[in-house]
């Protein structure tokens, strides 16, 4: 696998060109809901508006996932800007807007709600202050720029992503595990929609308190190993990743019980696929597995 980190700065035109060589920007299953509000839309406008008396304003940072599987590049850390400034394109003149890439947005509900209404806070942002709107129309794509860091490794993005997430409260452990379940999801789109919203649902503190009060120290005390001062830490996410394919798996006994019940049942499955496509028998689901 290759750890190599690209880095580069490049202006939010570049970044959101649908023109270029790059890849293109997609977001991924796994991430968080699009969650900014009017005073983040607003502070960002009234920031780039400020900052216009330089030739560059650098709004932020990009981590993207070089997926070679799907031949795109995953946004792992910077959707909120990325999402936001894509809005703002919006109201840009149509010679602005054009080349500029869609980037196709999951259909969470928190997601859709903040797009429709931050769409509604720049348009009214924009009436309100025509000068700003033009200011913003004249730097906006060109002066802006982002850094950019492309990696190959999912890992390494998601623990980059973690150590240099120092806007705002920090990420518990627990949200970089859910960020390793979902993308290992199998199935339909609406499928791993379901999950995500799912566990979107449920307050992240409250699977923190799950992971590190109970089954973190469950699982330690049952190996007789002693419970750090650290409690549960990225360093122990390993621990609850269970079984992945294409993983070398053949020296983990306790794996192969669960192994063998997934065999189970996917021969079953191939074995009644008509009676089960006729409604005659139901398809057989197998939980997948968290703890170790």
């Amino acid at each position: 696998m290759n750890n190599k980190v690209n880095t580069y700065v490049t202006s939010l035109k570049e970044l959101l060109s649908s023109n270029n060589t790059k890849l293109p920007l997609t977001i991924p299953d796994y991430q968080r809901p699009y969650t900014w509000k009017a005073k983040n839309v607003i502070q960002l406008l009234d920031d780039v508006v400020r900052f216009s008396k330089y030739t560059e304003y650098r709004i932020g940072t990009v981590i993207l996932h070089v997926n070679e599987d799907k031949n795109t590049l995953d946004i792992v850390d910077g959707q909120q800007r990325i999402i936001t400034s894509l809005l703002i394109t919006r109201h840009l003149t149509e010679k602005q807007r054009k080349g500029l890439t869609s980037i196709d947005i999951p259909e969470h509900q928190r997601t859709i709600e903040n797009v429709v209404n931050n769409n509604k806070v720049i348009g009214d942002y924009f009436e309100r202050n025509p000068h700003n709107k033009e200011i913003i129309e004249d730097y906006f794509l060109s002066n802006c720029t982002v850094q950019v860091l492309e990696l190959a490794n999912l890992d390494e993005a998601f623990q980059l992503f973690d150590s240099s997430n120092n806007r705002g409260k920090a990420l518990y452990p627990t949200d970089l595990l859910k960020a390793f379940h979902l993308r290992e999801l199998k199935g339909t789109e609406e499928r791993k929609l379901e999950m995500v919203e799912l566990w979107e649902n449920i307050q992240p503190s409250h699977i923190h308190t799950l992971f590190s009060e109970y089954l973190f120290r469950i699982k330690q005390w049952s190996k007789n190993k002693n419970v750090s001062d650290l409690g549960f830490s990225n360093n122990d996410i390993d621990l609850f990743k269970g079984v992945s394919e294409g993983d070398d798996n053949s020296e983990l006994n306790w794996a192969k019980p669960i192994l063998m019940a997934k065999n189970y049942v996917d021969t079953f499955n191939r074995q009644n696929q008509t009676m089960i496509e006729f409604h005659a028998l139901p398809e057989m689901n197998y939980a997948s597995q968290i703890v170790k």
